[in-house]
C-alpha cells in the first residue's frame, strides 16, 4: 500500500504539517495526528497546525490514517521550532506607521520591510495599515497579529511604478500588486526565497474600487488602440478586458 508523505512549516511558536491522500485513499479515512505523544487530534482535511509551542526544541509528530476504526498507515517526523525572532514594530520608531486606515503608510512599510533582516520579523499590532504597493525580499517574516489588518489603497498611483508581470500567460507591465516577491526574469531562477507571512491578522487587497480604477485609467491610455479594434473587440469577451490586464493581484 502507498504511504503519505508528511511535510511541513514552522515558526518559533507553531508547527504546521501537511500531506497528499494516499492514492488509495477512501472516502471515510481519517487523521489521527498527536505531538510528543500527546492526545490526539482527529481531522478528516489534509493539514494541520500545532500552536503554543517552544522555540527551539525538538517535537515529535505522528499522523496516523485511519479507516473503518483500523489504523493503516503510521507516518513520523521530528521537527524543530525555530528561534525566537526579533521584531520590527512597524508603529515604533523610525517608521512611526499610523494605523487608522486611512493614512497612506507605503513609505514607512517599505523602509521596516527593507529593514529586517534574517532572524527578525516585521511586526503589525492590531489596527488598519493603509498602503500601496510593497516589496519582500529574501529571508523575512511578516507577522500581522489578531485584529492587524494590511489595507491595499484603492488608488492605482500608489502601486506605481509598473512591473513587469503576467496576465493569463501574456507577460506585459502590471501595476504591482500589495505585495511582490521577486522579479519575472528568465535568465535567473527564483529570486526570491524563504517569506514567511503569519499570523491571525488579515491581508486585504483594494478589492472591485481598486480594479475598477485601473480599469479606466488603463482604458484612457489605451484609448487608440481599444478604438481602432473597433467591434473586433467583441473577441476580448468585453470593453473592460483589455485594460483590464494591467492590474495587479493581492500577491504577486
Amino acid at each position: 500500500m502507498d504511504k503519505i508523505k508528511l511535510e511541513y512549516l514552522c515558526t518559533e511558536d507553531s508547527i504546521t504539517v501537511f500531506w497528499e491522500k494516499m492514492e488509495s485513499s477512501e472516502k471515510g479515512d481519517v487523521y489521527e495526528l498527536s505531538i510528543n505523544n500527546g492526545d490526539a487530534v482527529k481531522i478528516c482535511k489534509t493539514d494541520y497546525t500545532f500552536e503554543g509551542l517552544e522555540a527551539d526544541k525538538e517535537y515529535s509528530v505522528e499522523v496516523k490514517t485511519v479507516r473503518a476504526g483500523a489504523v493503516i498507515d503510521t507516518e513520523a517526523i521530528s521537527i524543530k521550532t525555530l528561534l525566537t525572532k526579533k521584531r520590527i514594530d512597524v508603529t515604533k520608531a523610525p517608521y512611526n506607521a499610523v494605523a487608522d486606515g486611512t493614512t497612506i503608510n507605503t513609505i514607512a512599510l517599505q523602509k521596516a520591510l527593507d529593514d529586517c533582516q534574517k532572524g527578525e520579523c516585521v511586526f503589525f499590532p492590531k489596527g488598519e495599515f493603509l498602503t500601496g504597493g510593497l516589496r519582500l525580499h529574501s529571508d523575512m517574516e511578516i507577522y500581522l497579529e489578531e485584529g492587524a489588518v494590511l489595507l491595499g489603497s484603492e488608488n492605482p498611483e500608489d502601486y506605481l511604478p509598473k512591473i513587469h508581470s503576467r496576465f493569463e500567460g501574456k507577460e506585459m507591465e502590471c501595476y504591482q500588486s500589495l505585495l511582490n516577491m521577486g522579479e519575472l526574469d528568465h535568465n535567473d531562477g527564483y529570486n526570491c526565497k524563504n517569506v514567511i507571512i503569519r499570523g491571525k491578522g488579515k491581508i486585504s487587497g483594494g478589492g472591485k474600487t481598486l480594479a475598477k480604477a485601473i480599469i479606466n485609467t488603463e482604458r484612457e491610455r489605451l484609448k487608440k488602440e481599444i478604438e481602432a479594434l473597433g467591434d473586433k473587440i467583441k473577441e476580448y469577451e468585453n470593453n473592460d478586458t483589455i485594460p483590464g490586464r494591467a492590474r495587479g493581484r493581492l500577491i504577486n
